[in-house]
C-alpha cells in the first residue's frame, strides 16, 4: 500500500513537471505570437498608408475645369481624336 503511494506520487511529480515543459513552451508560443502581431500590424499600417496616398485625389486642389480635361483626356481618347482628325485628312492606315 505504501509503495503504491509513491508511485502515485512519482506519477504526480511527472505529470506536474510535463505541465511546468508544456506551459513554458505555450508561453514561449504566445510571445512570438504577440512579436508576429506587432511585425504585421506595422506591415498592414504602412501598406494602408501608401494605399491610402496612391488613391488620393491628385487634382483636389486644381479647378473644375482642369479636372474635367484630366478626366477626358486619356490616351485612349487622344488615340480616337487622331484616328478622326486622320480619317478626315485622308491619312491611310
Amino acid at each position: 500500500m505504501e509503495q503504491d503511494i509513491y508511485n502515485r506520487i512519482g506519477k504526480l511529480e511527472d505529470g506536474i513537471t510535463d505541465v511546468k515543459v508544456e506551459l513554458a513552451q505555450t508561453y514561449k508560443d504566445l510571445i512570438n505570437h504577440h512579436q508576429m502581431d506587432e511585425i504585421n500590424s506595422a506591415h498592414y499600417k504602412e501598406a494602408l498608408a501608401e494605399i491610402k496616398e496612391a488613391t488620393k485625389d491628385r487634382h483636389a486642389h486644381k479647378s473644375m475645369f482642369y479636372k474635367w480635361i484630366a478626366q477626358v483626356l486619356t490616351p485612349q481618347t487622344i488615340l480616337i481624336i487622331l484616328t478622326i482628325i486622320g480619317a478626315v485628312v485622308g491619312v491611310k492606315v
